[in-house]
């Protein structure tokens, strides 16, 4: 009914057209289901996210105004409180935005060479990963590796995937972001050797504001849709993400993108 989308017609008759309708239609009813569920998740999600921030800029000026002493001091600190709130709830909304502009959306692909792409990525994360005791390290065949993708959401996947290793493997940790070609595809890998991820997080980690330790991935800046975007981008390119990770050996993620045949060629 319209109220309710929980139930099926569910035919039982003779495998005919009118079972076939059933079918098509029971199918059709658990799409709109499963839609609305994952819209309704997405849309409390996103409010408990947003929340937060507005929370602790309210909570500050509050604090603020029942002092009639306060010092410029405490006024700037309330200034750079409220500046690194309405800047996590800008990337907050940049992120958002972004899903729901590339949700089943198909870009225009191209070639796109994933050696330089791997270089560039992990040469703007070069000074934030200094700052964390962090090396990053690129290994690239001496062949060119081209997967089919649209660049930029290519780049953006990346470089999401390295931040993420920099952030979260640990002080005194190797990054390695290494591409190569196997069986028709360009692959992009990206492996840490820090504390990895516990087995039972494993198939929730690229779901939408999922945070395996939500306390440091907020202390961190995090908006928690970093993942879901580089499953959601690669889908969308006609690739695929994957994880492996093992606790106190370090994880991988594994970019896997349609190769070109020009690359096949000259890596044969």
């Amino acid at each position: 009914s319209v109220t309710n989308l929980s139930q099926r017609i569910n035919h039982q008759g003779p495998d005919d057209e009118l079972k076939a309708l059933a079918n098509t239609f029971d199918s059709m009813i658990e799409r709109l289901e499963r839609s609305f569920v994952q819209q309704r998740r997405f849309v409390e999600d996103a409010s408990h996210e947003l929340r937060n921030p507005l929370a602790a800029i309210r909570m500050n000026i509050e604090v603020a105004e029942m002092d009639p002493d306060i010092a410029a001091d405490d006024y700037r600190a309330l200034i750079e409180t409220v500046k690194q709130q309405t800047d996590r709830m800008t990337r907050l909304s940049e992120d958002l935005l972004l899903l729901s502009t590339s949700d089943g959306v198909a870009p225009e692909l191209e070639p796109v060479e994933l050696r330089a792409l791997a270089h560039d990525a992990a040469n703007e994360l070069a000074d934030a990963a200094a700052r964390r005791d962090v090396t990053i390290a690129v290994e690239t065949p001496e062949g060119p590796v081209e997967g089919l993708a649209e660049p930029d959401r290519l780049y953006r996947c990346v470089l999401n995937l390295i931040e993420n290793a920099v952030k979260y493997a640990g002080p005194g940790s190797h990054v390695v972001a290494k591409v190569t070609h196997e069986n028709g595809l360009a692959t992009l890998s990206v492996a840490d050797n820090g504390a990895g991820i516990p087995a039972e997080a494993l198939p929730r980690i690229f779901d939408r504001f999922y945070r395996v330790d939500r306390g440091r991935g907020r202390r961190e800046g995090g908006t928690g849709l970093g993942l879901a975007i580089v499953k959601e981008l690669l889908q969308n390119m006609g690739g695929t993400v994957d994880v492996a990770s093992s606790e106190g050996r370090g994880t991988t993620f594994t970019i896997r993108l349609q190769g070109t045949r020009s690359s096949s060629l000259l890596l044969a």
